[in-house]
């Protein structure tokens, strides 16, 4: 890319946004600026800071003091934080100014379920066709970048806002694959795949190759599929099965050197896994005193045991996919009835303990408190030193320090009497917005600021991100109001003053947050909100 190209988008951008600024009607002309600046201001500038990153990443030389790694991000699994990434940063920061009040509530163009809504979303102007390849290209900058949690969140609100995009929302289930795949949640992983192929079609490339739902993708994103699948493999030690795959997810790399260096690290696992089947064979060798009473032991299976073993094996791995799947979903019952028959079934499967903890959470979809409880205590007491019980102990402790759940949700909510002391946030309302308390009414948060000198679009993408990661299940609607004194970022759709307080709450002890100084928080009804801004 040379520097005229640069200057010339760079001038086209800057001309777009000139007469952006020159158009304040609301015509399919300045929706199709709108349009045109994300398109040339993320795909072209912020593509390019993301694929130089990618780039310097891919043809970086392995520390030769290190165990050869299948991608360079592999190395970042672990880190308590995103170290900072010039090139990275400078692609989300493009995304995050592109995330503009119109762009927050994007909708298809033609929702055949309700017209009206339709034809007054369009007379709002708010559809941007190039939205979603911010968000896109948000989640894989953040992924790079090693923070994978934040890059999983990104990509599940995407899916969820353009569900009309069948190919947009596959590349982000794969991507989020790949989020859980990379630190070794091999079953999530499977979970997320499942939602674009069925992971009990296929075994092989081949298997898959030959499937309609593989073959609706694009080829880029054929070899991402592919990849995700050889990295699911490779977590679960299988590295015969990966290659078959790898050979088409290799496709997905950047450069010449990552497609190497991917060759040489599965030529490097096939090698290790050859000498450790030798030390595996020498072991044996020396313990052939045991022979005898291992042969024994063998033939005292029977051979119909063996096979349903095996038949069960594979059984639990889907089902635990689509048990996973159906609490993403808030289908508690289906969550309920699955672990009940794995329970009858094959107690003794490695992922009952897994399954218990979905059991569990399924009843706070349900506002089962007692069931909620009694399902963690079966949990932290039958499997004590599995991976989920720290978890389930830490749920247990708030239940018993007054915390209670909430219906529809997936994390616990402070009872009232944990609230009662509360500090009231008067000194930040202003005289003409101040309320009386209506905890059993809808409320709003009004995040007000100087628009001289806080920018609405920092505001917007932050509060947007908070959302995204922290609340799966509960969504919010986001506007920019300027009312008389103020000017004001509303958060609107909290049923009652406790889920505000909630809100409050983990708006204090959230670690990535970052609100602009100088914004203010203001609580009020609806019913009290209405009344300010339409006085009878």
């Amino acid at each position: 890319m040379n520097v005229r190209t640069y200057r010339c988008a760079g001038i086209l951008a800057l001309m777009v946004s000139v007469l952006l600024v020159s158009c304040n009607s609301n015509t399919a002309f300045t929706r199709g600026m709108y349009g045109l600046t994300t398109k040339y201001n993320i795909m072209f500038n912020g593509e390019e800071a993301y694929k130089d990153g990618l780039r310097k990443m891919e043809q970086a030389e392995d520390d030769s003091a290190s165990l050869p790694m299948l991608h360079p991000v592999y190395r970042l699994v672990g880190q308590k934080e995103a170290a900072p990434n010039a090139d990275f940063d400078r692609a989300i920061d493009k995304c995050k100014k592109s995330v503009q009040t119109k762009s927050i509530r994007n909708k298809p163009r033609d929702n055949k379920r309700d017209p009206k809504e339709n034809r007054e979303w369009m007379a709002r102007g708010e559809w941007n066709p190039y939205i979603h390849n911010a968000w896109l290209l948000d989640g894989k900058a953040q992924f790079h970048k090693g923070d994978f949690s934040a890059a999983y969140a990104t990509f599940a609100y995407t899916a969820r806002q353009f569900k009309w995009k069948p190919l947009l929302v596959a590349e982000c289930y794969i991507w989020m694959a790949r989020c859980q795949a990379v630190q070794g949640s091999v079953y999530d992983a499977e979970a997320e795949l499942n939602s674009v192929v069925r992971q009990n079609k296929y075994k092989t490339q081949a298997d898959l190759e030959a499937l309609a739902e593989y073959n609706a993708l694009t080829p880029q994103l054929k070899s991402l599929f592919s990849l995700a699948q050889a990295e699911i493999l490779l977590q679960r030690q299988e590295t015969d099965a990966a290659e078959d795959f790898l050979r088409v997810g290799n496709k997905s790399w950047l450069t010449k050197e990552q497609r190497k260096r991917a060759e040489a690290f599965i030529a490097y696992k096939k090698e290790a896994d050859k000498k450790m089947a030798e030390e595996l064979a020498a072991a044996c060798d020396s313990i052939a005193q045991q022979r005898d009473s291992l042969d024994r032991m063998i033939a005292a299976l029977d051979p119909e045991t063996v096979k349903e073993m095996r038949r069960m094996a594979e059984t639990q791995d889907s089902l635990y996919a689509a048990t996973y799947r159906a609490y993403m979903n808030s289908e508690s019952g289906t969550v309920h009835q699955n672990y009940e028959w794995l329970a009858e079934n094959w107690p003794q499967s490695s992922l009952m303990p897994k399954f218990l903890f979905l059991h569990a959470l399924g009843f706070v979809q349900d506002g089962d408190n007692a069931g909620f409880r009694s399902a963690l205590e079966k949990l932290t007491a039958e499997y004590p030193d599995s991976d989920v019980s720290p978890l389930a102990n830490e749920m247990v402790k708030g239940l018993n320090e007054g915390k209670t759940i909430q219906r529809g949700a997936k994390m616990m909510a402070e009872s009232e009497t944990a609230k009662s002391d509360e500090t009231e946030q008067a000194d930040e309302v202003k005289d003409e917005w101040e309320t009386e308390d209506e905890d059993d009414q809808p409320h709003l948060l009004l995040l007000s600021y100087d628009p001289t000198s806080v920018s609405a679009n920092d505001l917007l993408f932050e509060i947007a991100k908070f959302n995204f990661e922290n609340f799966l299940i509960k969504d919010f609607d986001l506007e920019i109001v300027t009312i008389r004194s103020i000017t004001a970022l509303v958060i609107s759709h909290f049923d009652t003053m406790d889920e505000l307080r909630e809100y409050h709450r983990r708006l204090e002890q959230s670690a990535t947050l970052r609100l602009p100084k100088g914004v203010k928080m203001i609580d009020i009804s609806e019913r009290n909100f209405k009344s300010k801004i339409n006085p009878q």
